[in-house]
């Protein structure tokens, strides 16, 4: 799908990125797309629809919690609508925790980064295809 294709499919909630986004919202292994805001149920999230480094096709979405307060009732949620998931414990020095879901069409992937120094919080739902 590419980013017209996105925004088209999104009903208004995509939109295609301008330079500076792509900058930001690019990673070493990914390409922003597309980006937008959807409110589903209680939780408000930024959107980015991700291709691979350099292609022009979505791979992966993320989906950046506004309120990390949210955590809980967010792992809740998921765990309502996809079972227990699987605890995939501790990266980078215990910053990151992940839960992960299979589902037939990929995987989703709840992360809380922790960042050094009192800088945070980011909760962050990861959807990539199979």
């Amino acid at each position: 799908m590419s980013a017209a294709e996105i925004v088209s499919a999104s009903g208004g909630v995509a939109r295609p990125v301008d330079d500076d986004e792509r900058d930001d919202k690019s990673g070493p292994d990914f390409t922003a797309l597309a980006v937008g805001e959807v409110m589903l149920d209680a939780f408000v999230f930024d959107v980015s629809f991700r291709g691979a480094k350099g292609g022009t096709t979505l791979t992966s979405v993320r989906l950046e919690l506004r309120d990390p307060d949210q955590y809980e009732a967010l792992h809740a949620a998921l765990a309502a609508e996809y079972g227990a998931g699987e605890a995939l414990g501790l990266e980078a020095n215990g910053s990151i925790e992940t839960v992960r879901w299979r589902t037939p069409d990929g995987d989703v992937l709840l992360k809380r980064l922790t960042w050094p120094m009192d800088l945070g919080v980011d909760v962050v739902v990861d959807y990539q295809s199979v």
